[in-house]
């Protein structure tokens, strides 16, 4: 059941990161947002994801995965309805920013879920499939957005 569940955050990660390139031009003129605003989308999510990974997986290691890794998918959905019905630049900015805290949340604490459930003859399936979760996010999520941008 772990690996489901690791799998599926480790497949909507890429997703909110990768699907809004995509949509940058229309949030643009929809929002009245310059260029430099706007560019920030994509970058603010990467930051905060990298700069907090670290400290998430410290959280994790002291008040425990799971609830790190449960709060990182519910603050996860959270910022991305937030997204959703953002209706500035900088509120979009304001949430991605959240976006990218819970992704380094899944991120931060997944992989040592695995690794601590499974059992090491079955590791590298597991590894490996959560990795290919994450490349299948991101090879969907342009198209994902495209289809969600036309909507």
């Amino acid at each position: 059941m772990a690996l489901v569940i690791i799998c599926i955050g480790s497949f909507i990660g890429p997703l909110g990161m990768a699907s809004v390139n995509i949509a940058i031009p229309d949030l643009a003129a929809d929002l009245n947002a310059n260029a430099k605003l706007v560019s920030w989308l994509p970058t603010l999510f990467l930051l905060a994801s990298v700069a907090l990974m670290l400290p998430c997986g410290k959280l994790a290691d002291n008040y425990g995965r799971k609830r790190i890794y449960s709060y990182g998918l519910a603050l996860n959905a959270l910022s991305s309805a937030m997204c959703a019905w953002g209706n500035s630049i900088e509120w979009l900015l304001f949430w991605r920013f959240f976006q990218g805290a819970s992704s380094a949340m899944i991120f931060g604490t997944g992989v040592a879920i695995l690794s601590s459930v499974t059992p090491s003859h079955k590791r590298g399936f597991a590894l490996g499939l959560t990795a290919a979760c994450v490349y299948v996010g991101l090879t969907v999520a342009p198209t994902i957005g495209g289809w969600l941008t036309e909507l």
